[in-house]
């Protein structure tokens, strides 16, 4: 018998913790845990926002997981997606082994469908590309005037050995990681040890980087509020009392995904931030991850166009800790 049940009830975590750990590959953020900071800043610009989220069970296993918020903006209209990111689909990898797939996959369809009829919307779906075959969800966002975008993604594999990771970092990054590592003090905060303080730090430097505020009380607010959770973690450089970097991971129970950074590059002739994030890495190793997700690439050879400078720099630093290369699927309406 196939049931529905959706954010609201108290298992609706728990089942989807469970379903994204046999999941091969998935953005942390993909949890409900991280509803609110996905649409704070929609909810600063006075936009109403409704979750319609859904796990679809059969026989108390869960078979297909949508992560969709609804957006509506004064100005600009609808959208569905999860916030700051696509809506995404899981799906459990053995629903076609069971004959009420087909049906289960309709029911799925048309509650996606009726979203996308109700009134005038814009989408923004993410596929991960399980075993390279997109989802059926997608399949059916293409009969809905959809264009898709492929997105290269770098990740580390944190079930190899430590020494296998360090060897297939880019080769001109080692004596920098060890520099950083002897003239800086590199502190890990999380739950165990997370406090206003660090957040405080975290949030003066990155005005100061910026030469502006960017995000509000309230978004540091949730940062906080996800590592004293255990859905994220800090890593703070410095030199005695003077902060020098500071860079902000979240994580579900597989993944950790590198989410943003600030740092003082101008304060040395070397880079600060590759111990930094080695000693991320570690960090995540160390817990138990298995996927240290550092976002999106542009190899030259995949012929990206129009990128900026700076992402072309970022990209080159991802790169520079070496990983394997995933595409991901990024699904949009034309409208």
């Amino acid at each position: 018998m196939t049931k529905t049940i959706t954010p609201e009830n108290i298992n609706f975590q728990h089942t989807l913790s469970e379903m994204v750990k046999n999941c091969s590959f998935t953005w942390p953020f993909v949890h409900g845990y991280f509803f609110d900071y996905l649409t704070q800043s929609y909810k600063e610009k006075g936009s109403l926002i409704k979750d319609h989220s859904c796990l679809w069970m059969h026989s108390d296993a869960p078979m297909v997981a949508l992560l969709l918020t609804e957006i509506v903006h004064k100005k600009d209209g609808k959208i569905l997606s999860f916030g700051e990111v696509g809506a995404t689909v899981i799906v459990n990898q053995h629903l076609d082994e069971f004959e009420g797939a087909k049906a289960l996959k309709s029911i799925v369809k048309k509650h996606v469908g009726s979203l996308l009829s109700s009134g005038k919307s814009a989408f923004w779906f993410t596929d991960f590309l399980i075993d390279g075959n997109c989802n059926f969800v997608t399949n059916f966002l293409f009969k809905k005037a959809a264009i898709a975008k492929t997105e290269i993604t770098s990740f580390v594999d944190l079930r190899k050995s430590e020494s296998f990771i360090r060897n297939n970092i880019r080769k001109s990054f080692k004596p920098c990681i060890s520099w950083g590592q002897r003239n800086f003090n590199i502190s890990v905060f999380d739950r165990d040890n997370i406090t206003e303080k660090e957040s405080e730090a975290f949030q003066k430097l990155h005005e100061m980087v910026s030469g502006r505020a960017t995000r509000s009380k309230e978004s540091w607010l949730l940062r906080l509020k996800m590592v004293r959770e255990g859905k994220a973690f800090m890593v703070l450089t410095g030199q005695r009392d003077d902060l020098i970097s500071c860079s902000f991971f979240i994580c579900d129970d597989s993944s950790v995904y590198y989410m943003s950074s600030a740092s003082r590059r101008e304060k040395f002739e070397n880079p600060v931030m590759h111990s930094a994030l080695w000693s991320a890495i570690q960090y995540a190793k160390d817990k138990g991850f298995r996927n240290f997700i550092l976002g999106e690439v542009f190899p030259k050879s995949f012929g990206t166009l129009n990128v900026s400078d700076k992402d072309e720099n970022i990209s080159k630093f991802k790169a520079g800790f070496g990983g394997n290369l995933k595409p991901v699927l990024q699904i949009k309406s034309t409208i």
